[in-house]
């Protein structure tokens, strides 16, 4: 939750940049980034973004996470006030930000084929290889 528009939009911006960080450290899976159209747009949200896992051998992405602007719009909805600078009560700013399995399935596609996977050195501290049979 944020105490202005502004600093929402740089919230916003600063968990799109960790979600790309995360997903391309920790599981190892290139990503494109940006905004969603009108019609992806969740309920209620502002503003969408999105991080998109990239699977080279096929050249497809799969949704790995989003973040939303929510506004002030469940924050009216829900009655989420805050106490300003000025000792006034004002609505608060708010964003949404998720994950979805499909990363999971996307880092065994990208680290894996027929004869195993390899799990990513930040996912799995002592190397581990899935060998299929």
């Amino acid at each position: 939750m944020c105490s202005s528009k502004w600093l929402i939009k740089h919230n916003r911006i600063q968990g799109l940049l960790l979600q790309v960080r995360q997903v391309e450290e920790f599981l190892a899976i290139p990503v494109t980034k940006g905004g969603k159209s009108e019609r992806e747009k969740f309920v209620g949200g502002l503003y969408p973004t999105s991080v998109e896992a990239f699977i080279p051998n096929t050249g497809r992405g799969v949704q790995g996470a989003t973040s939303h602007c929510l506004g002030q719009n469940f924050a009216k909805m829900f009655d989420i006030k805050f106490k300003n600078e000025k000792g006034e009560t004002d609505m608060v700013w708010q964003n949404s930000w998720a994950y979805n399995t499909r990363t999971i399935r996307v880092m065994v596609m990208v680290n894996g084929d027929n004869k195993g996977l390899v799990l990513p050195p930040k996912v799995a501290s002592i190397q581990v290889i899935v060998v299929s049979l």
